[in-house]
Protein backbone atom coordinates (compact mmCIF):
# COMPACT_ATOMS: atom_id res chain seq x y z
CA UNK A 1 0.00 0.00 0.00
CA UNK A 2 1.20 3.43 -1.15
CA UNK A 3 0.17 6.53 0.53
CA UNK A 4 0.80 9.64 -1.64
CA UNK A 5 -0.35 13.35 -0.54
CA UNK A 6 -2.64 15.54 -3.00
CA UNK A 7 0.46 17.42 -4.02
CA UNK A 8 2.18 14.22 -5.26
CA UNK A 9 -0.75 12.94 -7.13
CA UNK A 10 -0.45 15.89 -9.18
CA UNK A 11 2.68 15.50 -10.06
CA UNK A 12 3.03 12.04 -10.27
CA UNK A 13 -0.17 11.02 -11.76
CA UNK A 14 1.33 8.75 -14.26
CA UNK A 15 3.71 6.58 -11.85
CA UNK A 16 0.94 6.06 -9.53
CA UNK A 17 -1.67 5.10 -12.14
CA UNK A 18 1.11 2.51 -13.05
CA UNK A 19 1.39 1.90 -9.58
CA UNK A 20 -2.44 1.00 -9.04
CA UNK A 21 -2.51 -0.91 -12.66
CA UNK A 22 0.25 -3.40 -11.27
CA UNK A 23 -2.06 -4.14 -8.32
CA UNK A 24 -1.15 -1.96 -5.53
CA UNK A 25 -3.43 0.10 -3.64
CA UNK A 26 -2.74 4.22 -3.18
CA UNK A 27 -4.05 6.09 -0.36
CA UNK A 28 -4.47 9.97 -0.64
CA UNK A 29 -4.14 12.10 1.74
CA UNK A 30 -4.42 15.90 2.61
CA UNK A 31 -2.84 17.44 5.18
CA UNK A 32 -1.22 14.07 6.81
CA UNK A 33 -4.98 12.66 6.97
CA UNK A 34 -5.96 9.81 4.63
CA UNK A 35 -8.91 11.35 2.61
CA UNK A 36 -9.08 9.00 -0.38
CA UNK A 37 -8.06 5.57 -2.09
CA UNK A 38 -7.14 4.81 -5.35
CA UNK A 39 -7.88 0.83 -5.90
CA UNK A 40 -7.30 -1.58 -8.53
CA UNK A 41 -9.95 -2.06 -11.29
CA UNK A 42 -11.54 -5.70 -10.79
CA UNK A 43 -13.81 -6.73 -13.35
CA UNK A 44 -17.59 -8.05 -12.02
CA UNK A 45 -18.84 -11.23 -12.53
CA UNK A 46 -22.43 -10.66 -14.27
CA UNK A 47 -24.96 -11.49 -11.93
CA UNK A 48 -28.14 -13.13 -14.29
CA UNK A 49 -31.30 -10.98 -13.73
CA UNK A 50 -33.92 -12.12 -12.12
CA UNK A 51 -37.23 -11.15 -12.65
CA UNK A 52 -39.18 -12.24 -10.04
CA UNK A 53 -40.97 -9.73 -7.38
CA UNK A 54 -38.91 -9.58 -3.51
CA UNK A 55 -39.23 -8.82 -0.38
CA UNK A 56 -42.77 -9.12 1.22
CA UNK A 57 -44.12 -9.75 -2.27
CA UNK A 58 -41.50 -12.27 -3.25
CA UNK A 59 -44.29 -15.30 -2.34
CA UNK A 60 -47.61 -12.99 -3.19
CA UNK A 61 -49.68 -15.58 -5.68
CA UNK A 62 -50.31 -12.66 -7.84
CA UNK A 63 -47.10 -11.97 -8.85
CA UNK A 64 -45.98 -14.98 -10.51
CA UNK A 65 -45.48 -13.36 -13.63
CA UNK A 66 -44.12 -9.98 -12.76
CA UNK A 67 -43.88 -8.48 -16.02
CA UNK A 68 -47.96 -9.58 -16.44
CA UNK A 69 -48.48 -8.33 -13.00
CA UNK A 70 -46.71 -4.82 -13.78
CA UNK A 71 -48.52 -4.53 -17.24
CA UNK A 72 -51.71 -4.54 -15.03
CA UNK A 73 -50.67 -1.66 -12.86
CA UNK A 74 -49.87 0.36 -15.86
CA UNK A 75 -53.09 -0.46 -17.90
CA UNK A 76 -55.33 2.35 -18.23
CA UNK A 77 -58.11 2.95 -16.07
CA UNK A 78 -61.40 4.58 -17.62
CA UNK A 79 -63.41 6.41 -15.28
CA UNK A 80 -66.87 6.90 -15.68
Amino acid sequence: MMKVSIRQLRSNTREIIDSVKRGETVIITSHGKPCGEIIPYQKQPKIAKADKAFGMWENHKENKDVNEYVRKLRKRRDVC
